[in-house]
């Protein structure tokens, strides 16, 4: 139901040990979070994203165009007429598919935004609350073709150092505390105990005590730290069949050696014509952000005496 998105390899690569750097570099991330502003609506990845709330509820008549949410139940059929998802969770549990773990509500999306595959997009346009319809996804019109170039081989094991810094004012805006060299600190946020090396030239030097065995988040699943002098090292702990959620969409695991991952980034149902049937449960509008202000303008403008221009 979803987009298929771009999947490329080499960025999966580039990801792998990203939140590995995350956890090390605790200080910038919690320091960036701080300062972030509210996230714009994100693309829909998991049924039942929530509606944003700046909402308002058209007439039940009223025909779906680009830009409206909508809320649409559906159940996704392969061509032999098994069912491989589905938001209706007494389909799901009938089909034998049922996850405890998700929860099973309408999926939510902005037509126009690629929030789904096209052929759902261009299915809903015109539709109404209260409808439903059945429509074939195609590759073209779905999860796109299988290709060979979203297959790859990635190491298996990272490293970087245990040495890091950042700047004094950072460090004490993050921390609340006055950094003293030889001290040993542990804060909540913090995955391990760092130790203060040095304060020079407006930058604290810390060394990152991680324990040997300790498993981080990365962003192709857990991977255990081993610490040798320095650096760090952290080994991927996945295993063959593996569907594992990244920053850029599932990745499926195909194999797995002491050295290297092979991952697959084809959307599972890449080449596949697919059915859904789908039903309208709800169509809203944006509501324009200033229409509040600009009718109080107008009415004080009125409650004046005073004409606006048509």
């Amino acid at each position: 139901m979803t987009a298929k998105g771009d999947k490329t390899t080499t960025v999966i690569l580039a990801l792998i040990f990203i939140t590995v750097l995350a956890a090390l570099l605790f200080l910038i991330i919690k320091q960036a979070e701080k300062d972030k502003t509210d996230a714009t609506l994100p693309a829909t990845t998991l049924p039942g994203s929530a509606k944003p709330a700046a909402t308002t509820t058209r007439p039940a008549n009223s025909a779906i165009t680009a830009g409206d949410i909508v809320e649409v139940d559906y159940i996704g059929t392969y061509t032999d007429g098994r069912v491989f998802d589905t938001s209706l969770e007494d389909r799901a549990v009938a089909a034998g598919i049922y996850d405890e773990e998700r929860a099973y509500q309408p999926i939510v999306f902005t037509v126009g935004l690629g929030e789904v595959v096209p052929g759902i997009e261009d299915a809903v346009m015109g539709m109404k609350a209260g409808e439903g319809k059945t429509v074939v996804i195609t590759p073209e019109s779905g999860y796109g073709e299988w290709s060979p170039d979203n297959i790859d081989v990635v190491s298996r094991i990272q490293n970087t150092s245990r040495i890091e810094n950042v700047s004094l004012e950072i460090f004490q805006n993050v921390t609340g505390k006055t950094p003293t060299i030889g001290e040993e600190i542990k804060l909540p946020q913090m995955r391990w105990p760092i130790t203060i090396l040095d304060i020079k030239d407006g930058f604290v030097f810390m060394q990152h005590n991680p324990t040997d065995g300790m498993l981080v988040p990365t962003d192709l699943g857990n991977s255990s730290l081993t610490v040798i002098g320095d650096r760090i090292y952290a080994k991927l702990e996945v295993r063959e069949g593996d569907r594992v959620a990244t920053s850029i969409g599932y990745v499926k695991i195909i194999n797995v050696t002491d050295e290297t991952v092979t991952i697959d980034a084809n959307h599972e149902l890449a080449g596949k014509n697919v059915t859904f049937e789908i039903k309208v449960v709800s169509v809203n509008q944006k509501e324009d952000p200033y229409a509040q202000q600009i009718q109080a303008l107008a009415e004080a403008y009125q409650a004046a005496g005073v004409e606006l221009p048509q």
